[in-house]
């Protein structure tokens, strides 16, 4: 019937696509590093800023849910590098331009997932935050009086509910965006379907894509908290990994992008 979108169709995959996917996205990467390493720059710059803040007002967990919330909204951020990988794979060469005129050119559907994720992140901080205030009240807190003899019990109760919470939302959150995001950009997919086209590959390849959704959140946040200098190369080889992984899920793109 003329004006309605055709549903897209996902294929089944193993999870021995994981490490395939994982190579591809490192060879994406070393393909396009310069703009890629200062566009996850900025996202870097950002989490520094806030780690900072965090520690000079005394609210050092207060930092918590907005690190393990990142995962919340990076799938439609990482939209850059998916541009990136496009432009490359039609034999043209990345500029850092290109990158940010990802938001400006993204179709309607990719701004309405991206207020989902950023409406869904907006509730996750807040209950959060009121936790913490809960649990830890507003005077200042050095690093160490989380986990000092008066405190500790707190320390743990607040990070198991952010670690509980957190999983809980970003698991959704992945079912909801794996693919609709570039579902969305490359093909210009309508907002339903590619969210329902997303959960139904998630849901389609569970092992796969359990795997891999713990694959990206353990490597996001050992570059989040541990090794911050290797977050500017985890999160383009992650985007253009994602990337592989829709393309090997969902096929060729029937149109160019």
């Amino acid at each position: 019937m003329a004006g309605i979108e055709q549903q897209p169709v996902h294929r089944r995959v193993t999870p021995a696509a994981i490490p395939r996917w994982l190579v591809q996205g490192w060879g994406q990467f070393r393909a396009n590093w310069p703009p890629s390493l200062l566009f996850a720059a900025i996202f870097g710059a950002v989490g520094l800023a806030g780690a900072w803040l965090s520690l000079y007002l005394g609210m050092a967990l207060a930092f918590y849910p907005f690190v393990s919330g990142f995962m919340l909204v990076a799938p439609v951020l990482v939209t850059g590098f998916y541009r990136a990988a496009a432009i490359r794979r039609d034999g043209g060469r990345p500029r850092f331009a290109d990158l940010l005129r990802a938001f400006i050119e993204a179709p309607p559907a990719l701004w309405f997932i991206a207020f989902v994720s950023t409406l869904i992140f907006l509730v996750w901080v807040t209950d959060a935050l009121v936790l913490y205030s809960f649990l830890f009240g507003t005077d200042p807190l050095g690093l160490l009086d989380y986990f000092g003899d008066v405190l500790r019990r707190h320390t743990l109760l607040y990070l198991g509910f952010g670690t509980l919470m957190g999983f809980v939302l970003a698991a959704a959150i992945f079912a909801v965006t794996a693919f609709s995001v570039p579902l969305a950009f490359h093909r210009g997919t309508y907002f339903v379907n590619a969210i329902v086209a997303s959960v139904r590959a998630v849901f389609g390849n569970i092992p796969t894509m359990a795997l891999w959704g713990a694959v990206i959140a353990g490597l996001m946040f050992l570059a989040l908290t541990v090794a911050w200098p290797l977050f500017p190369v985890a999160l383009p080889v992650l985007a253009y990994a994602s990337d592989a992984a829709y393309r090997e899920v969902f096929g060729t793109d029937p149109r160019p992008g």
